[in-house]
């Protein structure tokens, strides 16, 4: 090659090509996840480790197709990751290919929305091999989300619906039918305000349609067939002349997948398969996937979409995108760990995506049976019994108690045996006794109280849990969803539980100060008694605190807050330790309220440092040093910025950024956050070009930390259970 090559080591890539789609694989598959076709080995890349096309430098290979290889690069001169695809050189000679590869360019190129890859250079080297650079996208396909969760709830795959609809609605606008719509070209990102963006990619064998309705190319010959045979139309699969209604029928196959977990078609080989498309129609989804709720009206749609007929189809992607219907606003749920749950979020950080070639899923319809019963019910309540009367037993002769939790030895031992006995099913494949064990867990674990009646959270937590696992095994979506609920209804009530005992003894505490103070005692002299020993409850405090706040009960999480922060000033005064977590909490509290000028007025910022840099003196440690009060000038720096107050913010952040450089227990990733605080401040006050080079130094310490991580997944083995 004439171009300048910088010598590195050339990387290896162990991948196999599918004989029938093209697509590349792990190199452990014998056959296509998609269509069951043959599968070849391919060889190394030489290209790995060197600089293509005088600024890209070639990183690993992303895929690899008929036509062309997808490899991750980085510009050399502005630092970004891109995506480089370079056509076959073996197809160099073809004019034909180079121009379907050109096609590809200039289909993706006239295209600009959120939803669709940008594509931003294309050339041919003095070599000439044909080239084009688009967006990396980091995130899975949409096939690799299925491969994980199987099918993806209706109210959250609507939201998948609108964002594919949208971006095919501009393409048509454009005149350009993208001819291969599958789940694996579709990119799935979840943003920084936890929602997920939808990127529709590989317009390679896109056609374009003129504007007066001629041909504006002649690349396909009639009776040429392209595209993956899962997701054809019937007049794909016969070769016909297509337009933009074979897009929409590949997206009810895509619809239908993403529904019921498996493709409307799929039969023995791809011929059969493209006959099913021509001839057969499609199965209910009652038939493909029993257990899954689909609403009537998204129902329809999917249908509409998949109509033999051209014209009985929706005639245009806007037509699908206005009958989709309106599932309401979907409320992030918590868990009991106080993470959002059942989010489309979730499942997508949740879905492994390798940078190489995809695992894929063996794609075989999946008709629901009934579980075969290995083991007779009259034998399985025998062992239950016998098990149960030992365990009766045994507390009759061993009669202890246990304070750690509601409920007395035996009802915890029922309760105990129950879940072993529910986990015991699952291992063994037997769902539906699995639910049945469990739902009389649920009611015993809901019984289970002490002298006081509390509930045993806990206990109906872990019970619950596994009955939403098993629900999700078997494709129960409904049910599961209502398990989930009452998950988070139960998590919330545990934690406002909590929250109104602290706030009980406090206002005990408060109360005894008074009687203190009354009779002229000094309330210095009673801190070691138990109703006024508070110094190493701040944690326990801030916990609960942020317990509430994943809830949304910020009502009880400020009153607590406030009033914890009036008792331990009171007992330990303005300036204990404690209190710059009990204020930090406070800020985040009013900042999720929108209360703004209450953190003003109280200058919570300004005491937290304060608070800690005297903490440090007391312990005649150097402030500068210590990350906690290097963070509290972090966040002062930036209130200081949002509110105007620019000069003393310029002070604030200068001084963090230094002292956090030399901490060694803050992390690229947090140092990132200094410089790019800062970059914004700089920005804002017209210094710009100084402004620009903090914003890309923490750019680069972000993706120092990204390479890392990819790394480290890259190297577990995921096979190891925790």
């Amino acid at each position: 090659m004439t171009e300048q090559v910088e010598t590195a080591k050339a990387q290896t890539t162990e991948s196999k090509i599918c004989l029938i789609c093209h697509k590349a694989v792990n190199a452990s598959l014998l056959k296509c996840p998609d269509d069951g076709g043959d599968l070849v080995n391919t060889k190394q890349d030489r290209l790995v480790g060197q600089v293509f096309a005088n600024r890209y430098r070639i990183q690993s290979i992303i895929g690899q197709g008929g036509m062309s290889t997808v490899y991750k690069a980085q510009h050399t001169y502005m630092d970004r990751v891109v995506a480089v695809k370079l056509l076959h050189p073996h197809l160099v000679s073809d004019p034909i290919s180079v121009q379907r590869f050109q096609q590809e360019a200039k289909a993706a190129a006239s295209l600009s929305h959120p939803n669709i890859i940008t594509v931003f250079d294309f050339g041919v080297t003095e070599d000439g091999l044909a080239f084009l650079v688009m967006d990396y996208l980091e995130g899975p396909s949409l096939g690799d989300l299925l491969d994980r969760t199987g099918s993806v709830p209706a109210d959250e795959a609507i939201d998948i619906f609108r964002q594919v609809l949208k971006g095919l609605a501009h393409a048509h606008r454009k005149g350009v039918v993208h001819r291969d719509l599958k789940p694996r070209n579709m990119v799935l990102a979840v943003d920084e305000d936890g929602t997920v963006q939808v990127k529709i990619v590989d317009f390679g064998i896109a056609k374009v349609i003129p504007q007066d309705g001629g041909e504006s190319q002649h690349l396909t010959q009639t009776g040429e067939v392209f595209g993956s045979p899962i997701y054809m139309s019937p007049e794909q699969c016969s070769g016909l002349p297509l337009d933009l209604r074979s897009d929409i029928y590949s997206w009810g196959c895509v619809m239908y997948e993403v529904l019921t977990g498996v493709p409307p078609f799929l039969g023995k080989n791809a011929v059969e398969t493209m006959s099913m498309h021509v001839n057969d129609p499609p199965p209910d989804f009652r038939q493909m996937a029993p257990n899954v709720v689909i609403p009537e009206e998204l129902s329809s749609v999917v249908f509409g979409c998949l109509e033999k007929q051209q014209k009985k189809r929706y005639q245009t992607a806007n037509a699908v995108l206005e009958a989709l219907p309106s599932i309401g606003n979907y409320q992030p749920r918590a868990t009991q760990t106080g993470t959002v749950a059942m989010k489309l979020s979730d499942m997508v950080q949740s879905t492994t995506s390798a940078s190489g070639p995809a695992q894929g899923r063996s794609k075989t319809p999946r008709r629901t049976k009934k579980q075969t019963i290995r083991i007779s019910t009259k034998t399985l309540a025998t062992v239950f019994g016998v098990t149960l009367a030992f365990m009766i037993g045994l507390v009759a002769f061993f009669p202890f108690q246990t304070a750690e939790d509601p409920g007395s030895p035996l009802q915890k031992m029922i309760w105990q045996f129950e879940i072993w006995l529910a986990d015991y099913c699952v291992v063994h494949q037997w769902p539906g006794m699995a639910l049945s064990v469990l739902d009389k867990a649920v009611v015993d674990a809901k019984n289970l109280s002490g002298k006081n009646k509390r509930p045993n959270y806990e206990a109906m937590i872990v019970t619950l849990g596994r009955q939403a696992d098993v629900l999700l095994a078997t494709g129960d979506a409904a049910k599961q969803e209502d398990v989930i609920d009452e998950i988070v209804k139960l998590d919330r009530e545990r934690w406002e539980g909590l929250a109104n005992q602290i706030l009980d003894d406090i206002l005990e505490a408060q109360t005894y100060i008074k009687e203190i103070e009354q009779r002229g005692d000094s309330v210095q002299r009673h801190l070691s008694e138990s109703r006024l020993n508070w110094a190493g409850s701040t944690r326990r405090i801030v916990e609960v605190a942020r317990r509430l706040d994943a809830t949304y009960a910020y009502g009880l999480e400020y009153e607590l807050l406030v009033h914890s922060e009036d008792l331990l000033t009171k007992l330990f005064g303005r300036d204990f330790i404690g209190l710059a977590d009990i204020k930090e909490q406070i800020a985040d509290c009013l900042l999720n309220q929108d209360r703004v000028a209450e953190i003003g007025k109280r200058d919570l910022y300004g005491r937290i440092k304060e608070i800690r840099f005297t903490h440090d003196q007391e312990a005649h440690r150097e402030a500068t040093s210590d990350p906690k009060y290097i963070r509290a000038e972090l966040h002062l720096g930036q209130w200081q910025r949002d509110r105007g107050e620019f000069d003393a913010a310029e002070k604030t952040l200068s001084e963090a950024i230094a002292h956090a450089e030399k901490c060694k227990e803050i992390g690229p990733d947090q140092l990132a956050e200094f410089y790019g605080s800062y970059g914004d401040l700089l920005k804002q006050i017209n210094m710009v070009e100084k402004g620009e080079q903090l914003s890309k130094q923490a750019s680069k310490l972000r993706d120092r930390v990204s390479e890392e991580c990819t790394l480290n997944l890259k190297t577990h083995d995921f096979r190891t259970k925790h």
